[in-house]
């Protein structure tokens, strides 16, 4: 099964004169209290309603089916077309929060957070990827394979590989954990949308799921074919 990377849109002959749609709220009311955005974990559910109704579409933006939000870090907004199309695939756990997008004076309604929670360490064949430490100076890059057995292993490493020493005045070379390629478990994950979370937060969608938004003419959306890590599945 192939994979490929999307998000929102960046083009501004698609989105408009803007480096992102939504970048503010009508209030700064909605950036306080528990019911705030901001208290809402990439890893779970909120336990309280987040309030969304309060989002600004910049003024010199376009709306598009899939829009880029500086608020969020997981999941997409999503028109309802858009969501129409997702929940006819195989999701992660997930919710469809509706959101108020305030155009200029109009409220536009009709729109969704599309909000999943997906941990993919937890379906990482460690064994089976491909992970290599970067050591990175002015002059050069080296990369050096690395063997990770485990998710606790990874974050030993990460860290160890983070604080081996540098130059103080130069501040080089750079030292860091990457991973290249992921190999998932096929018997448990076959959703056709997920995360990659701590390992490049790409948000990950099937090649079925591409060609029903790409047959849709879905606008808004960016899809990348070469990323990294190299997702695939055994």
């Amino acid at each position: 099964m192939k994979f490929y990377s999307i998000g929102h849109e960046f083009d501004p002959k698609i989105i408009g004169k803007v480096e992102i749609q939504i970048n503010e709220m009508v209030s700064d009311n909605y950036m306080e209290g528990d019911d705030s955005i901001y208290n809402v974990s990439d890893n779970s559910f909120p336990t309280i309603t987040p309030r969304l109704d309060g989002f600004k579409l910049a003024s010199k933006a376009k709306l598009t089916d899939i829009l880029g939000c500086i608020f969020i870090t997981q999941g997409l907004f999503v028109s309802l077309r858009v969501k129409k199309i997702l929940e006819e695939f195989k999701l992660p756990e997930h919710r469809f929060y509706p959101i108020v997008i305030h155009k200029g004076k109009e409220q536009v309604t009709e729109y969704f957070w599309f909000f999943y929670v997906f941990q993919i360490e937890n379906y990482i064949d460690f064994k089976e990827s491909s992970f290599y430490e970067t050591t990175v100076s002015l002059r050069s890059q080296l990369k050096m394979p690395i063997t990770i057995g485990d998710i606790e292993e990874y974050w030993y490493q990460s860290q160890v590989i983070k604080n081996k020493p540098v130059n103080r005045i130069l501040r080089e070379p750079r030292h860091k954990l990457q991973e290249e390629h992921l190999v998932l478990s096929k018997k448990e994950v076959s959703y056709d949308i997920f995360s990659t979370g701590v390992f490049g937060a790409h948000q990950i969608a099937s090649e079925a799921l591409i060609k029903a938004l790409t047959a849709n003419k879905v606008s808004g959306l960016k899809i990348t074919e070469k990323y990294l890590p190299e997702i695939s599945l055994k």
